[in-house]
């Protein structure tokens, strides 16, 4: 999460790996593996400007010139939403109600998310001349969402309109209440839908369709749009740009996936925002001393947004809301003080926080889920070390405490592994309330049912999890002589990097020259690496107790160190394993996981690709007809382990797209299947060869071994239903063939070939959903197999 960092002086990192990176004495050891080699054709270097970055990028599945040119901004063109059916309520109503001169409250919330919603509004509001005012509920007073209290007061104090940013979509029953009491209501959110919607206009991507680009925006995104339709109604839209830099503050800080939309704003709003003349950004990026050309967006998550939520955690929201909205830079850098001085204060909450959680951790033992209590844990911050808590184990973690009345209130991280949301909704009998969406969640529940919950929660998260963690794959290989800036302003391209388009992590190839501490007893190292005459910097964090002999491979991401306005360029280590632990390239090459994609979009992705299928309604090639190409995409699993090895000598890929179908299916049907396919190809051949058939062939038609053939047709031989006479080059000719299927009476004889039909098929539906690196290991094993697809000998013994 944003709000840790695992830079020097944020927490204590000595702490956290020896309280956090042990569990029953294991460490938690992230696997690596390193990368197979691949060729890349030159034209998609050439669109990537980079042989590295194009290789990062194919890595990606990025493998078109359209694709890389789209992600790289080249052509990519962000959603339209002008005259959008869902957005003409809403602003035909604000209209209204700015002709009117009615009273408006914003309602937002009080992370940076709801804090950047809540200043766009007001911001764009002011600009078409509401009468505006705002409200952000405190987090331990009134928690999220909307709350009947403050409806009341707000219709007492003449309010006639609410847009909530952020909020509202799980808030009906208030939602009602507000339009008893006069109010009109707008919402504007972005969190999951809800079995009950508010009976009232309103705008969340999530109403989109899934694979609409704007679905994944965040709540200021959902604001945004608003926002931007209203400014243009009123021939304003240039305004909208002024509006950017709250965006993409709210874009990083609710860590949503930085694709389509959320990564064609980010890339184009990062730099308006550090060089933003907002006097509260101005302010919070000079105390945080933040370069205006050379700022990242990683510095933002660090440095900015945990100043911004602190305000949220430990005080009033609006103390955040009204530094994003004044126009006085001295106003601005006393709030920005302020901040900076309840950040500090959050700081040692956490430590505390996470002191007392490892402690649990110790006691609880290995369990799926993390879920601690403690009545004393302060609210505003269980947010940040349950984050910290689900990245550290890739596994949710759920902290709570006790409010003042009694009521058990509790934050939800999902460690990237689970949909915590889908974890709740199992609970939700045990819940007064919750909310949220798959990553982060809040909930509240009676104490009664504390330890029902719990047990409930690590029961689902065990049967919903995933198996075990996959190895990393690193995005490329890098020398020291690479180490550079050219190199990195190239890397950077790919940016922004965040959830969704993570930094590439490189493995180094160098010599380890030099291994020293920053300084006497600092838990952090200085390391410098040598090859083909070059040499590279790097720092390592929180590694000063680790024992490094030079053996170990080094993994890394690049990073920019500003100091006024000298610039060089470091390596951040991020892991070292002893070379022996760390799995090298796949003789099998790369697996992409497309399993269930439509066909025409595997077509677009991978022109070049060779395109393996067998079944009589199939359009890939077969077995037979396979050859030495770069990709291969799998439409179909082919029926024995045997047969995968024949085909992978054959075609000798450097990567392996998993494209099939994954549902199973009915046992019950299988063996009527079967025979139906088996007619079909008799009949075929009775009709187009006068009879004659090759079994090696017939059994690449319909994606059985070519034993499973021999079978079959010595059973419908063995019932009388047809004669076969072996011909020579194993082909045999069939003189009858049944124009009905056999009845159940003669398959009753027929065991053999209807017990290879069904040990094919559950092999196939164990294979379809197989983890990746579960499917690897089973393809390196058919790979260095010594035998091949043997035809039987006619007939089968």
């Amino acid at each position: 999460m944003p709000d840790l960092c695992r830079h020097p002086g944020m927490f204590p990192g000595m702490m956290l790996k020896k309280l956090l990176m042990k569990r029953h004495d294991m460490e938690t050891k992230k696997k690596w593996q390193i990368p197979a080699p691949i060729r890349i054709p030159p034209e998609l270097i050439a669109a990537a400007g980079d042989a590295v970055v194009g290789e990062i990028l194919y890595r990606r599945g990025y493998t078109t010139v359209d694709r890389i040119e789209d992600f790289l901004q080249k052509t990519y063109t962000v959603c339209d939403f002008a005259g959008h059916e869902l957005l003409i309520p809403l602003a035909g109503r604000i209209e209204q109600a700015v002709a009117a001169q009615e009273k408006i409250t914003v309602y937002g919330d009080y992370d940076v998310d709801g804090i950047t919603s809540t200043a766009l509004w007001i911001q764009t509001l002011r600009c078409l001349g509401a009468q505006v005012s705002y409200h952000v509920p405190h987090r331990f007073d009134e928690g999220y969402g909307i709350n009947a209290d403050v409806i009341r007061a707000l219709a007492a104090a003449g309010t006639r309109l609410i847009i909530t940013c952020d909020c509202g979509i799980s808030n009906a029953a208030e939602i009602e209440a507000a339009r008893a009491l006069g109010i009109d209501v707008l919402v504007t959110d972005h969190h999951e839908l809800p079995a009950r919607l508010p009976a009232v206009p309103m705008f969340n991507p999530k109403m989109l369709p899934p694979d609409h680009p704007a679905f994944m925006l965040p709540g200021v995104g959902a604001s945004f749009i608003v926002a931007k339709e209203l400014l243009r109604r009123a021939g304003k839209e240039a305004l909208a740009d002024g509006l950017l830099d709250l965006l993409v503050l709210g874009i990083m800080a609710d860590v949503v996936p930085l694709t389509k939309d959320n990564r064609w704003y980010l890339k184009k709003g990062l730099p308006r925002l550090l060089a933003s003349e907002r006097p509260g950004l101005k302010a919070l990026l000079g105390l945080a001393r933040i370069h205006p050309v050379y700022g990242t967006e990683e510095d933002i998550a660090f440095q900015v947004i945990p100043r911004l939520n602190a305000a949220g955690r430990l005080d009033s929201a609006s103390l955040a809301v009204e530094l994003m909205l004044t126009s006085d830079l001295p106003t601005a850098e006393k709030l920005a003080a302020e901040l900076n001085r309840l950040n500090e204060i959050r700081k040692v909450l956490c430590e505390r926080m996470l002191r007392e959680a490892a402690g649990q951790l110790q006691e609880q033992g290995d369990v799926a889920a993390i879920v601690l209590y403690k009545d004393d844990w302060h609210e505003g911050v269980m947010g940040i070390v349950a984050g910290r808590l689900a990245e550290q184990f890739a596994t949710p973690a759920l902290l709570m405490t006790r409010k003042e009345n009694g009521l058990i209130t509790g934050s939800a991280r999902s460690g990237g592994t689970i949909n915590i949301f889908q974890v709740l909704l199992a609970c939700q009998d045990l819940l007064v309330k919750f909310g949220g969406h798959e990553g982060a969640a809040g909930f509240a529940l009676q104490a009664e049912n504390l330890a029902r919950f719990r047990e409930r929660v690590i029961r689902t998260v065990r049967e919903t999890a995933p198996g075990e963690e996959e190895a990393q794959i690193v995005d490329a290989v890098l020398c020291p002589s690479q180490v550079n800036l050219d190199f990195y302003k190239r890397v950077r391209e790919i940016g922004p990097f965040g959830a969704g388009n993570p930094a590439p992590v490189f493995c180094l190839d160098g010599e380890l020259i030099s291994n020293q501490l920053l300084k006497t007893g600092s838990a952090h190292r200085r390391l410098r690496f040598a090859g083909n005459g070059h040499t590279a910097e790097a720092v390592w964090w929180h590694s000063g107790q680790t024992v490094v002999d030079g053996s170990e491979r080094f993994f890394a991401k690049l990073r920019l160190n500003v100091y006024r306005d000298n610039v060089s360029l470091q390596l951040d280590i991020q892991d070292a394993i002893a070379t022996a632990s760390c799995q090298q390239p796949s003789p099998v090459g790369q697996l992409i996981d497309m399993r269930g994609r439509d066909g025409d979009e595997l077509e677009a992705l991978f022109p070049q690709a060779l395109f393996f299928g067998e079944g009589v309604m199939q359009n890939g090639v077969s077995r037979l007809a396979v050859s030495l190409c770069d990709t291969l995409v799998m439409l179909t699993v082919p029926p024995s382990g045997a047969i995968w090895g024949e085909i992978l000598r054959k075609v000798a890929p450097c990567r392996i797209v998993l494209a099939w179908k994954t549902e199973k299916n009915e046992e019950r049907e299988l063996l009527v299947h079967a025979w139906q396919q088996l007619r079909g190809i008799i009949k075929y051949s009775l009709r187009m060869y006068k009879g004659v058939i090759t079994p090696r062939r017939a059994a690449a038609r319909l994606g059985w071994t070519g034993e499973m053939v021999t079978a079959g047709l010595q059973a419908l031989a063995d019932v009388g239903l047809i004669q076969i006479a072996p011909l020579a080059d194993d082909k045999l000719r069939l003189s009858f063939c049944p124009e009905e299927l056999p009845n159940l009476r003669n398959l009753r004889v027929c065991r053999y070939f209807s017990k290879m039909y069904i040990d094919m098929e559950a092999y196939r539906d164990y294979v379809k959903v197989l983890p990746v690196n579960k499917i690897t290991e089973e393809l390196e094993s058919y790979l260095h197999g010594s035998r091949d697809e043997r035809e039987a000998a006619w007939p089968p013994g």
